[in-house]
């Protein structure tokens, strides 16, 4: 019997998220990271829209090929700006 987990409540998710963009702006206020402060926020925002998509959007019970198909184009999308950033 598969076990599932208990999902994460709205209010706990919400705090995760404001804590992400705090670490993110003193990320790019400070340029703690020095090169890699861009990658780190850029990253830190995939995991925000990830989390928003999947538990405030409830899309966390679609169909399997839709998730791989959003994972997929985020983790693309997040990689691309990565690169230019990076490249620039």
């Amino acid at each position: 019997m598969k076990m599932l987990r208990a999902p994460m409540s709205v209010t706990r998710i919400w705090i995760i998220l404001i804590a992400l963009t705090m670490v993110s702006v003193f990320t790019g206020e400070s340029r703690a990271l020095g090169i890699f402060s861009d990658p780190a926020i850029i990253i830190l925002g995939s995991l925000k829209a990830r989390w928003v998509v999947l538990d405030y959007m409830e899309a966390r019970h679609v169909p399997g090929p839709w998730l791989v198909m959003f994972e997929a184009w985020l983790a693309a999308v997040a990689f691309v700006m990565c690169w230019i950033v990076l490249a620039t």
